[in-house]
Order: structure tokens, then sequence, then C-alpha cells
């Protein structure tokens, strides 16, 4: 009879440990996208008010890695990452399929074309209108 007791109470003390594990996990995700909005918002900011627009591509870049994060097909490890270790990539770290994730989309590919626009207003156009798409996911939270 103690060895079955004792057996419930070692997976009661698994159980316990694994669902908090996982609710942290959610938590981090979560506080993860936040961080990583943020400081894309920052950047997206940066971008509109450079004075060249090789600051605006920089910023834009650090946008962009940001919202995939250092394992995304778009990282550019030579920009910087000025989300390392806050989550991996805002998008990722939304929840899957919310209005804020596809704010965040919406927000890469804009952040795209900037970067592939040569010429400084419509690079900051887009830095600008990536700043707002930003500012509504992180409103979306």
């Amino acid at each position: 009879m103690n060895t079955i007791h004792s057996l419930i109470a070692k997976t009661a003390v698994i159980l316990g440990a694994l669902s908090l594990s996982l609710f942290a996990g959610v938590a981090l995700a979560a506080g993860g996208a936040q961080k990583e909005i943020e400081t894309a918002i920052q950047h997206a900011q940066f971008a509109a008010k450079a004075s060249t627009v090789d600051q605006t591509h920089l910023h834009l870049h650090h946008v962009v890695n940001c919202l995939v994060g250092p394992d995304g097909k778009d990282f550019d490890a030579k920009a910087g990452n000025p989300c390392k270790g806050q989550g991996n990539g805002a998008i990722n770290d939304a929840k899957a399929g919310s209005d804020q994730q596809k704010l965040l989309e919406d927000a890469l590919v804009v952040a795209k074309i900037g970067l592939d626009n040569s010429r400084p207003a419509p690079a900051i156009g887009c830095a600008r209108a990536v700043n707002v798409l930003l500012e509504e996911a992180d409103n979306a939270m």
C-alpha cells in the first residue's frame, strides 16, 4: 500500500512540475514577444528618423531580426540583433493565428520592401508604416 501511495505522490510531483514548466514556457514566449515588439518599435522609429538610407536600412534590418529571430530565414547576423536573448522572434513568440501575429507578419513584409528601396523617402515611408504596424501589434497583446 505504501508503494502505491509513494508512486501516486511522485506522479503528482512530476505532473505539477511539468505543468509549471509548460506555464513558464508560455509566459516566457508572451513576454519575449512583448520585449521584441518594443525593441522593434524603437528601431522602426530610428529608421524613420535616420539621416541616410544606409542608416534607415540598418535599423530596418534590426526590426526584421527582432521579428524573425535568429533562426528565421530573413535574419541577417551582420546587421546585429538588438533583440538577442529576448525570445525567438516576435512573430514566433506571438500567439499563432492571432491578430498580433498577422500585424507582425505585415510589418515584416513592409520592412523588407523598405530594405529593397535605395531611395531615402520611400525607405523612410516604409519605416513609418512598420512603426504603425508594430504599435498596433503592441496594443493587440
